[in-house]
Formats: structure tokens, C-alpha cells, sequence
């Protein structure tokens, strides 16, 4: 699989109030895009973050359809980060190096949805398989074909208060990340999947994924509570890359945002993000 999935094109954080979820992340320092309707057939709408590498959207349901069902699932226990979109040249060719290695992905489904730019208004029109969630066990993953990149990554969206840059990777709470080696090899190859002394490691270029055990993660990200069922429910982590952990911090200072620093990173908590948790790298 290595030669079609080649990195993370963008992260999916579920929101129940998508007005205001867009307040929450301007708060973060984020420039956010128009909203943007997909088509009926997905029944959602969203508003992204584009970054010069990746992007991020809060993503609603505007009505229920069979393709937004597992969005639905996950709202229905909590807010956050529910779905890693992976970054691929061809959804169709994806889609059978998939089912060559036994990983049942569904067959591609094209949508689209209007994107306002100062030019004008056009249509972003998409293709994506999805990954079965048995496959990848702690996030759901599709992978995501753009036919229309230069709509997407707009330069006039790409500047940031919070300096901003890219996707920087994720992390993920798996109960027991040893026995997710052989369904994330099938997905993305096994001299990509590699396990260390904290879990996995998925070595995707620029935006590598980590799997955690609980208690890894709590250990490293204390800022939530370890006591309570929602604790795991908001437990992955969206890494952003940014120019500077100063900009970040004095950024979030000036919104009056709650925010967790350290030497390494800047750590927004669910609270503030929109059930996700947003840790800033340099």
C-alpha cells in the first residue's frame, strides 16, 4: 500500500453545532473557510482549515444518509477528532491494492461541495474509499482522492494568527497497540507499521501516527481525566505543525484560551477544541 497512501490529508473533527464549533477554532488563531455543503448523498456540511500541508474540517450532519452513519455513531457518544482522511493520488487504484491484501474498503463514492473563494464560488469535488473499522482499530480512516486541489488549498486561506503550517501527525489510544500490527500492516504495508517501547508508530512522510495504551497516553497527556468514560472517548490528538510555539502561546493569550504548555508543544484541551485535542509542535 505504500505506493498509494502517502501521508494524512486531513483530520475529521465531529461537532454537534457547526456555528459553534467555527467560533471555537477561530478562537484557536485559525483562518477558517466558508461553509462549505457537501452533496445529498452525505448529508453534511463542514468548515475547513487548509494548511500548506493538510487541513482539518469540523464536520455536522445536516440530515441522516447511509454514508454518514458512522459520523453518527461517534456524535452519538461524543465531540472530537472521529476520522483520519489518508492523502492518495487515485481513490479506484486505492481501493483494489486494498482488496488485493484482504482489507474489505468500500467501493469509491464521489461528492462535492461549493467552495467560496474571492474569485467566485466553485464546486471541490472529491472520491473516497472507506476503511473498515476493524482495520484500524482506535480511528476510523478513508482514503481521499481531490480532483480539484487548487480550489482546496487556496492561497488566500492558508495564513494563520497561530502560525500555523501543517498536519504534523496524530495520535491514538489503542487498548493493546501490539495487536493492531497486522490489521494497520494490511492497510498501509508492514515496513510502515513499527513497533516501539510506548506502542506504534505508522511512518507516514511528515505525518507520522502513533498508537497509545491508555496508560501511555494518560501519562503524556495528562490534561485530561483519567476517570471518567469520556476521558478515552477524547483521546486522540490532532498534532499541528507550526512556526513557532511562541506565536502559539501568545496567540491563544491574546483569545484568552486555557491551554496546556510545555517545552516540546502547546496542548489545547477537548474543552477548547471542540472535543478534540490540538497539540501545537514546532
Amino acid at each position: 500500500m505504500a505506493s498509494q497512501i502517502t501521508g494524512i490529508d486531513h483530520c475529521v473533527i465531529l461537532v454537534e453545532k457547526l456555528d459553534t464549533a467555527y467560533s471555537q477554532i477561530r478562537q484557536l488563531g485559525f483562518t477558517v473557510q466558508p461553509r462549505g455543503t457537501h452533496s445529498e448523498n452525505m448529508g453534511t456540511h463542514n468548515h475547513c482549515v487548509m494548511l500548506n500541508r493538510g487541513y482539518f474540517e469540523i464536520l455536522s450532519i445536516r440530515h441522516p444518509t447511509k454514508y454518514n452513519e458512522r459520523w453518527r455513531e461517534v456524535l452519538a457518544q461524543h465531540e472530537g477528532l472521529g476520522a483520519i482522511a489518508l492523502e492518495i493520488t487515485e481513490a479506484r487504484a486505492c481501493y483494489e491494492q486494498l482488496r488485493q491484501v484482504g482489507v474489505d474498503a468500500t467501493e469509491p463514492v464521489n461528492f462535492s461541495r461549493p467552495v467560496d473563494l474571492p474569485e467566485g464560488s466553485f464546486e471541490a469535488r472529491f472520491s473516497v474509499t472507506v476503511i473498515p473499522d476493524e482495520e484500524t482499530p482506535g480511528i476510523a480512516m478513508f482514503a481521499c482522492e481531490h480532483h480539484t486541489r487548487n480550489l482546496v488549498w487556496h492561497p488566500s486561506y492558508l495564513s494563520h494568527e497561530n502560525g500555523a503550517t501543517a498536519i504534523a501527525g496524530a495520535v491514538v489510544v489503542v487498548d493493546d497497540p501490539a495487536s493492531a500490527i497486522d490489521s494497520y500492516s494490511r492497510v498501509f504495508g508492514g515496513q510502515r507499521v513499527n513497533q516501539t517501547s510506548s506502542g506504534l508508530t505508522i511512518g507516514l512522510p511528515g505525518t507520522p501516527i502513533e498508537l497509545l495504551s491508555p496508560d501511555l497516553y494518560t501519562a503524556r497527556y495528562p490534561l485530561i481525566p483519567n476517570d471518567t468514560k469520556s476521558a478515552l472517548l477524547t483521546s486522540t490528538v490532532l498534532r499541528i505543525r507550526c512556526a513557532s510555539l511562541d506565536t502559539v502561546r501568545k496567540c491563544l493569550d491574546h483569545n484568552a484560551v486555557d491551554y496546556h504548555p510545555s517545552e516540546q508543544s502547546v496542548c489545547v484541551p477537548p474543552v477548547n477544541a471542540c472535543g478534540a485535542v490540538i497539540e501545537f509542535v514546532e
